[in-house]
């Protein structure tokens, strides 16, 4: 079975089309070599908002939980 994937440059001229933008084919070939690294940092930004680690990194309550408490 043949591999369905776009290639990058496809993705990147129907993202470009759906945005309304006709862009040069140099500017076409400059978003597809981008694109890889754009596309990974935001995967990267959907795995960290999607942590739900009750655990916030600073939590000052019980510093002042305990300075009330004494």
């Amino acid at each position: 079975m043949p591999d369905m994937q776009p290639s990058t440059e496809d993705l990147v001229r129907a993202m470009t089309a759906a945005a309304g933008l006709a862009p040069s084919p140099a500017e076409i070939e400059a978003l597809a070599a981008a694109y890889p690294v754009l596309r990974a940092a935001a995967d990267r930004l959907e795995v960290i908002a999607a942590d739900v680690d009750p655990a916030p990194v600073f939590d000052p309550v019980p510093m002042f939980r305990a300075a009330r408490d004494a």
